[in-house]
């Protein structure tokens, strides 16, 4: 029996994403079957997201409209390598793991850009890039286990939003910034605490 595929969601999350698939995997057919045919692999589409996320990130400073748009871009493919490699038969843990990676990288790129454009904070920047590693990391590992959270937050999503909203007129200031990405990294230092508390017993308890 082959092991579950490596995923960070929640316990919660994981019925509803399995759903999405599904209808993802409906109404992306006739692009899957086109993407297959012309022989564009999963990872092909992961790499090119990941250029185009760090594309982004180089340009929100001084083309935030495009910078944003590539980062529009690079959610719509990560939401396409996924579908086509279950559409192909070639979903594995270590696609998986690439996808992860890779987002993870554009994380890491947006909020330097934010740190370089002294829009946030060197300590709040840095702080939210380690924190999102961690948070990963320990969602992975509940999840191999079989204890997921139960609940699980989605910060990048909400720091996209927030570098979006000059588009609409909106600059948050350097204190508003840092105070979303301080409210980021506390709330994803309380999952990572938790959440390694629940492995260490866990494999405490596998240990005795």
């Amino acid at each position: 029996m082959k092991p579950p595929l490596l995923t960070c969601y929640s316990l919660h999350e994981g019925p509803m994403m399995s759903a999405w698939d599904k209808a993802r995997l409906r109404a992306l057919r006739p692009l899957l079957s086109l993407l297959t045919r012309l022989g564009v692999s999963p990872g092909a589409v992961t790499l090119l997201g990941l250029a185009l996320g760090l594309a982004g990130a180089a340009n929100l400073a001084d083309e935030p409209t495009w910078g944003v748009a590539y980062l529009a871009l690079h959610l719509a493919l990560d939401g396409l390598d996924g579908p086509l490699a279950r559409w192909q038969q070639r979903a594995t843990s270590a696609g998986a793991l690439w996808d992860m990676t890779a987002d993870l990288l554009v994380v890491l790129a947006v909020t330097l850009a934010l740190v370089e454009a002294g829009e946030a904070s060197p300590r709040s920047g840095l702080l939210f890039g380690w924190l999102y590693l961690a948070l990963l990391t320990v969602a992975c590992a509940r999840q191999r286990l079989g204890r997921p959270f139960r609940l699980l937050v989605r910060p990048r999503f909400v720091l996209y939003a927030a570098v979006a909203l000059p588009l609409f007129g909106v600059r948050p200031s350097l204190l508003e910034m840092d105070l979303l990405l301080t409210t980021l990294n506390a709330t994803m230092l309380l999952f990572v605490a938790w959440g390694g508390l629940v492995l260490h017993s866990h494999l405490k308890g596998e240990a005795s």
